[in-house]
């Protein structure tokens, strides 16, 4: 994972660490030439070159960042790191679709990077069988995995506190509103039905 500054924007590029060293062009000219004169079939620019996305940061990603679009239509700005790597990325066709998490409200978007796992799901486009790949996260902060799980952790338990407090204010409201209308059963059916009242004690248990 590395680690920069540019114009107080700090930015984590999250590479495997299988292929980190042959991401310069040379280097992965060099290595698929190895490939090929051995007559091996995988190619570095068919490796994601990133981690698949674990639940752990499937979950703090969601947490965080709950809005998702296309990078190419993404408003924020995109540090020049990123954007090499995006280019780079789809040059060599490493995944079908980059995406960008984020929050309007919050300043720590995500990139994605999203390949379908065979190509009879790229053929039937079945998007919920892709893969995801963490590709970067950038912002005004200098952010580590801890940190980001901290932060998720955080947001997560208000927004639940909030949830509940609203459902329990609801079901309260309901509650009142259900004795409410219990207490003028009498007078609704009496209304509806021009019929005298009747008492508690004149109203059969039961359904005749």
């Amino acid at each position: 994972m590395e680690n920069s500054q540019e114009q107080k924007v700090f930015v984590n590029i999250y590479r495997d660490v299988q292929v980190e060293h042959l991401y310069s062009a040379e280097a992965e000219q060099a290595y698929n030439e190895m490939l090929e004169c051995l007559k091996l079939e995988t190619k570095v620019n068919t490796i994601p070159h990133y981690s698949l996305l674990s639940e752990r940061f499937r979950n703090i990603i969601e947490t965080l960042t709950p809005q998702t679009v296309d990078y190419k239509k993404y408003h924020g700005i995109i540090p020049m790191e990123v954007l090499e790597i995006i280019k780079h990325a789809e040059d060599n066709k490493l995944f079908d679709k980059i995406v960008v998490r984020f929050d309007s409200k919050e300043p720590d978007p995500f990139l994605i990077g999203m390949k379908y796992s065979d190509e009879n799901d790229r053929i039937n486009a079945r998007t919920w069988m892709m893969n995801s790949y963490l590709m970067a996260q950038w912002g005004p902060e200098k952010m580590n995995d801890n940190k980001l799980a901290y932060k998720a952790y955080v947001k997560y338990i208000h927004k639940e506190k909030k949830r509940i407090a609203e459902a329990i204010k609801n079901s309260r409201i309901a509650i009142l509103e259900a004795e409410i209308s219990r207490e003028s059963l009498n007078d609704t059916a009496s209304s509806m039905f021009e019929y005298g009242l009747i008492t508690p004690k004149e109203l059969p248990e039961t359904e005749e």
